[in-house]
Order: C-alpha cells, then sequence, then structure tokens
C-alpha cells in the first residue's frame, strides 16, 4: 500500500449498558460535528464478543483532513452519560478498502501475526497510536489471538 494514496480508518469503542437504537441517538449528534470537520464515512457496528466494547464507529477520513484534526492520530478521550470512550486511533487505509463491511472481525495488535486465513492489515497512522496494527478479516475464527490485544466481532448498525 503506498501512504500517498492512502485514507486513514479510525476506530472507536464505546462502552455503554445501552440498547443500539438509545447508543445512535446520543451518538448522532456527535457524528454531525464530525462531519463538519470533513469526515468521509461513519459507520456504528455492534460488538458481539465478550469485551468491555459494546459499540463500535469506524470512520473514513482522507489523510489530510484526519492529520489536520487529529495530529497525533489519536483522538481526545471523551464519554459521559454512562458511555466511555475507547480511542483505538487511525490507521492508513488503501483506497480500494474504503467500503464498509457489513460484518467483521478485527484485531488490535502490537505483534505480527502469521495465518492462513486471509486477513486485510491496517499500520497505524503514527507512533503514538496505542497499536501497531489492526487486522480486518470476515472471520479469525482458528487464528491465534494474542495478549494485550483486543479482538471485536463487530455487525453493522448505521450508517450516519
Amino acid at each position: 500500500m503506498s501512504i500517498l494514496d492512502a485514507y486513514v480508518v479510525q476506530y472507536v469503542g464505546f462502552s455503554a449498558n445501552i440498547d443500539s437504537n438509545t447508543f445512535i441517538s446520543r451518538w448522532a449528534p456527535f457524528a454531525k460535528q464530525f462531519k463538519a470537520m470533513g469526515i468521509q464515512s461513519i459507520d456504528l457496528y455492534q460488538n458481539t464478543n465478550e469485551s468491555k466494547i459494546n459499540f463500535l464507529s469506524r470512520n473514513v477520513w482522507d489523510k489530510q483532513t484526519y492529520l489536520k484534526n487529529f495530529s497525533t492520530g489519536i483522538a481526545g478521550a471523551g464519554g459521559g452519560g454512562g458511555i466511555s470512550v475507547t480511542q483505538f486511533g487511525g490507521y492508513w487505509l488503501p483506497k480500494d478498502h474504503l467500503q464498509k463491511q457489513d460484518y467483521m472481525q478485527l484485531l488490535f495488535t502490537n505483534s505480527l501475526v502469521i495465518s492462513d486465513i486471509e486477513i486485510k492489515s491496517y499500520p497505524r497512522c503514527t507512533n503514538h497510536v496505542p497499536f501497531l496494527n489492526v487486522l480486518e478479516a470476515h472471520t479469525l475464527d482458528g487464528a491465534y489471538i494474542l495478549e494485550n490485544s483486543v479482538y471485536l466481532i463487530c455487525a453493522h448498525i448505521q450508517t450516519m
């Protein structure tokens, strides 16, 4: 992948003890703010894996706009109203991977993973992003999930 034609995919995790409709209604005002900042797309997912993360936002930005708004590669932490936020940060995304997936499994990791499963790997966009890579696959079944990694099974619930 060439960084010259790459975009940035930003992942933000949310922990909340609420249903998806309530979460979407609370997230909508923030989505409007991001749209005003120049975001390309926002897709919300529900995590079906046992994790403290219930929801995930997959945000696609052109690289200049993302780094102008988040020069360190990661947004400031936020939250409130019973929702806590985990900033996974931004990762280089090839132009041919911009489309959302209806279902995906993600592994945020600091290790290299060798697998015979078809995996897309996106490296972090700056050294401040907490994980070296995010791996995306339709299934990571049979893959070895490494310690100190975050593994999410995501089902698409809304495009904002």
